[in-house]
């Protein structure tokens, strides 16, 4: 008896163990059968489509990215370029300006008349005027009379009027020159400056443009894989409903 019951037992023991097997086996074919059915066969489908969906989205965005970048170095590029090429020309200009600063108390004094005899060729022009009256009136028999005095006085008066007029309107032509010469080489600095910073502004513009659409483009790439993901479970949904559907109409009418 007791030998019997252990072969009873292990009979037991054996029988749970094939019901096991069996229980497993048949999750298994659960799940193959779940796999193969239309609906998991449309989930398998679906899942596909949408990552290639998502993938698709993705690499478009950062192809877009991609060619942003290339925008705004080119951008860069070309400022960097266009600023190399135009600042000697600043900088003559900033270097002009400050020496036309500090000649603008010598171009702005006033013309001095002491200066007068300094002025080249007065003094000969000057003796030889009044050598010139001085042998005529000699000639005359008027060497050391009033009347050489009043001439030469004349000629020296007239002489000096003349000369300062003409030394003045040189002194006003060479200061104007000067001063033309340093303003218009400043003036090209401050242009050459003007243009560097319409260009600069001109250069971050289109650089802003191209971040904006870059970001754009980067969330349509989000919002788009967002959209497959949903669509995909969308449609997950929908066939394991429908797979739903038929597997209780077959059950409840499937017998008759």
């Amino acid at each position: 008896e007791p030998v019997a019951s252990l072969g009873a037992a292990g009979g037991g023991l054996g029988g749970a163990g094939s019901a096991s097997a069996l229980g497993g086996g048949g999750a298994l074919s659960s799940i193959g059968g779940a796999l193969t059915s239309p609906a998991g066969i449309g989930t398998i489908a679906s899942l596909l489509g949408g990552w290639q969906q998502s993938q698709a989205a993705d690499r478009a965005a950062q192809a877009q990215l991609d060619a942003a970048r290339m925008q705004t170095d080119e951008i860069r590029r070309q400022y960097d370029q266009n600023r190399s090429d135009q600042l000697p020309w600043m900088e003559a200009g900033k270097n002009t300006l400050g020496q036309l600063m500090g000649r603008l108390p010598e171009l702005t004094s006033k013309y001095d008349p002491s200066q007068l005899q300094n002025d080249p060729g007065y003094q000969f022009g000057l003796n030889q005027g009044t050598g010139a009256i001085t042998a005529k009136q000699k000639a005359l028999g008027l060497g050391n009379s009033g009347a050489t005095l009043k001439a030469l006085t004349q000629y020296g008066q007239d002489y000096a009027g003349t000369k300062y007029n003409e030394a003045f309107n040189r002194d006003q032509v060479q200061k104007n020159s000067i001063y033309n010469m340093l303003a218009g080489i400043s003036g090209t600095g401050q242009t050459t400056a003007s243009q560097l910073g319409a260009s600069g502004a001109n250069a971050s513009s289109s650089i802003a443009n191209v971040m904006g659409q870059a970001g754009n483009a980067r969330a349509a790439g989000t919002v788009g894989a967002a959209n497959a993901w949903t669509n995909t479970a969308n449609n997950v949904g929908n066939l394991w409903a429908n797979q739903s559907a038929m597997d209780r109409y077959s059950n409840t009418y499937g017998g008759r």
